[in-house]
């Protein structure tokens, strides 16, 4: 018996069975010595048996590597088979279909890269970017001089009362002192003009 193995391959990549066309494939078998030459074509199993041959040890079994209804495929095995006895034994041939993408022609990326120079990219100076500051808040200190603004005039000191600081009670004193030395010379003075009379 005689079998064809049909496979496909897209991109050398891996074999995929192409069982559609395993059928149609012509196989011969010829004998010199016992005068044979049969062909016959495989089926849908892609086998072809050859029953009732005579014995001989001088067997060429063949396939006819193009068949009408497979375009496209090439044989993968030796296309013929020879010494060969029959005594049940499976000769298989195999032929496969070779497919490529098309080439690319718009976008297209390389699958070799060569390697590049690395570049220093050219420095481009940023000027400085002023960022507006928000005015610090300054506080009045009474009598401190505020920065770009004239001095804050102080208010005259009036004291801090009979029970105030030191500064503010020796005023007081002075004042009271004062007012009763006035007094106390008013009086002489009325007393004086008093007794006059």
């Amino acid at each position: 018996m005689a079998h064809k193995v049909a496979v496909t391959r897209h991109n050398a990549g891996p074999e995929t069975a192409a069982p559609n066309d395993d059928d149609g494939w012509t196989i011969t078998v010829t004998s010199v010595q016992c005068g044979i030459n049969i062909s016959k074509q495989t089926d849908g199993n892609g086998n072809a048996v050859f029953t009732g041959l005579p014995l001989c040890t001088d067997y060429v079994v063949s396939e006819n590597p193009v068949n009408a209804s497979s375009p496209g495929f090439s044989p993968v095995s030796p296309v013929s088979v020879s010494g060969q006895t029959p005594n049940g034994q499976t000769i298989t041939f195999k032929n496969r279909k070779d497919t490529q993408d098309p080439a690319c022609t718009v976008n297209c990326v390389p699958t070799t890269s060569t390697p590049t120079t690395p570049t220093t990219p050219p420095t481009t100076v940023v000027p400085p970017t002023t960022t507006p500051v928000p005015p610090t808040p300054v506080s009045t200190v009474q009598g401190e001089r505020t920065p770009g603004a004239s001095a804050t005039p102080i208010a005259p000191s009036t004291g801090g009362g009979i029970i105030g600081g030191a500064t503010g009670g020796t005023n007081l004193v002075l004042i009271i002192a004062g007012l009763l030395a006035l007094t106390s010379g008013l009086s002489f003075v009325a007393l004086g003009r008093k007794s006059r009379r």
